[in-house]
């Protein structure tokens, strides 16, 4: 009878090892996304060991709670659809897979001119298309709108090696957003804007430091900034930047 408990346990106690092996995972991904994808809890982490690229004809969503880490100077690029959505109490995260993390440690977060523009109700609700929610992003290199239109809302982004998020002919809606402590040796250490028309509301822009505009630098663009929160920013002030 004590050898045939014994046995019992032991295979419990593999069983158990399994099951915690399964639940502790790495998910390695990389290259591009053709189809329909979701990076769901259970295999998070993520571990971006390639650049991933979304395909214009594909929706990549991600859900509350995962974790997305990025190998040395690797990005996603957007190309098709972006869904982040976390929540107030369950947020996504994308920092670098460096054991000592650092600014600038991987590349960015990009949406390019074929990804799916944000689509806001009346009253400026998101309603679909790209978005990037509850989130908090760190130690990369920044948020890009290239010819692109994401809600970017309700996110921390903080400790990257760039602008936090770069704006190049685009009008993405920036909403809620805490945006600190991110450094640049160009201009725009909280938002870069170069011929856009983003919408920027209620947003708290502190501690970041370029060259000109230590908060907000604008060229040839017409931002609807409304009721910011700014904090002390560093940087060269001159026509268009705060």
């Amino acid at each position: 009878m004590r050898k045939i408990r014994l046995g019992l346990v032991v295979a419990m106690v593999f069983l158990s090892g399994i099951g915690l092996q399964s639940a502790i995972a790495d998910t390695e991904v990389s290259g591009g996304i053709s189809s329909n994808t979701i990076w769901t809890v259970a295999g998070s982490p993520y571990i971006v060991v390639g650049t991933v690229e979304v395909a214009s004809i594909a929706t990549l969503t991600i859900e509350p709670r995962v974790t997305v880490k990025f190998d040395s100077g690797l990005s996603l690029m957007v190309g098709g659809e972006l869904i982040a959505r976390g929540t107030e109490t369950d947020s996504i995260l994308f920092t670098s897979n460096n054991a000592t993390r650092e600014p600038g440690d991987w590349g960015s977060i990009q949406f390019v001119d074929t990804s799916v523009d944000a689509v806001l109700d009346t009253l400026g609700n998101y309603v679909s298309g790209c978005i990037i929610e509850y989130c908090r992003i760190e130690y990369g290199g920044s948020i890009e709108c290239n010819y692109a239109s994401p809600f970017i809302g309700d996110n921390i982004i903080t400790g990257n090696s760039g602008s936090g998020i770069h704006c190049d002919h685009s009008s993405p809606t920036i909403s809620n957003n805490t945006i600190t402590g991110n450094s640049t040796s160009g201009n725009g250490g909280g938002i870069y804007c170069y011929y856009s028309s983003p919408t920027i509301t209620n947003n708290t822009i502190s501690e970041n430091s370029a060259y000109y505009g230590g908060g907000i630098w604008c060229h040839c663009s017409s931002p609807c900034a409304v009721s910011q929160k700014p904090g002390q920013n560093r940087g060269r002030k001159c026509c268009g930047s705060s």
